[in-house]
């Protein structure tokens, strides 16, 4: 059985959520039935979101978006799959990204999400970069913006950094919804771990809206990351948590374990221990939040 590459490895995870972030907030809003199937991935329930889905196509098979996210679902069941399944739930994936496509083939962000799975995966899992960059012309020829992303993961997949950059410049000006420009640059500079420039991102979000939820949260998290600007990442998490309504990507619970690495960071352990139970007890199922706590213990 071939590995594929790990089948689906990180940075196929990174680009999936990634995509699944984007579609969350782009117009119209997403339907409730799909909130739900977001909100379970997002809690890493994956086997209810991926019940969900196929519930979801059974009733509605022309429903695009029910089969996009269906294939975010098996593309995160093949993440972690045994070596033994992995083939299976791949082509599940591709086959929902195709099916999506073929419902609603004039979406940028359908056929983005099928380029990411051709890129990454192998020519035995209906992969390639022939399809890969055939899928990114479609995508340049239907909106400018999207095309832009698309370029840029190629760019990425060709290591040449200086293009992709560019490209995910050109996306932020050129998109009409900047959460998802913003989001993918700021993934690029955290793979480099270009901290200065990931803060940037989001202080500049906050110039236009100082009301950014993402962007209040996302500077927090990135102080958590880098253990740079530890004092600013507390504050704005602390903002986050006390705001009323909070961006349905990062929960509450993801705020106090972010919270409580920044806490540790300072030296403030109990606060941290503090941070990290709330967070536990707000999502049993936040396993990076369970296992700090046990080593903070």
């Amino acid at each position: 059985m071939p590995h594929l590459k790990g089948l689906v490895p990180i940075a196929v995870v990174a680009a999936l959520l990634l995509s699944s972030i984007a579609c969350a907030q782009s117009e119209p809003p997403l339907p409730a039935n799909l909130v739900d199937m977001r909100n379970l991935l997002r809690d890493g329930k994956v086997e209810a979101a991926v019940e969900k889905g196929e519930a979801l196509v059974a009733a509605e098979a022309g429903n695009a978006g029910a089969w996009q996210w269906l294939g975010h679902a098996y593309a995160r069941q093949a993440i972690e799959a045994n070596v033994l399944t992995k083939l299976s739930w791949a082509g599940k994936s591709r086959d929902a990204y195709e099916k999506a496509v073929a419902l609603d083939g004039k979406d940028p962000q359908k056929r983005l999400d099928l380029l990411t799975y051709y890129a990454q995966a192998p020519a035995i899992a209906g992969g390639g970069m022939d399809k890969a960059r055939a899928e990114a012309e479609r995508i340049v020829a239907l909106d400018a913006g999207h095309g832009h992303l698309a370029k840029a993961q190629l760019a990425r997949i060709d290591k040449d950094d200086a293009a992709a950059e560019r490209e995910l410049r050109a996306a932020l000006d050129t998109l009409a919804n900047k959460r998802r420009a913003r989001l993918a640059l700021a993934s690029f500079y955290v793979a480099g771990k270009r901290w200065g420039d990931v803060r940037s991102v989001w202080t500049a979000a906050l110039a236009e809206n100082p009301a950014d939820a993402s962007a209040i949260y996302m500077i927090g998290r990135t102080a958590a990351l880098s253990g740079e600007d530890l004092d600013a990442g507390l504050a704005s998490l602390e903002r986050y948590l006390a705001l009323p309504e909070k961006d349905p990507e990062f929960s509450t619970a993801a705020a106090h374990w972010r919270k409580g690495l920044i806490l540790e960071k300072l030296g403030r352990v109990a606060d941290a221990i503090a941070a990290m139970r709330k967070a536990v007890e707000l999502d049993p199922t936040l396993a990076d939040a369970k296992k700090d706590l046990k080593r903070l213990l």
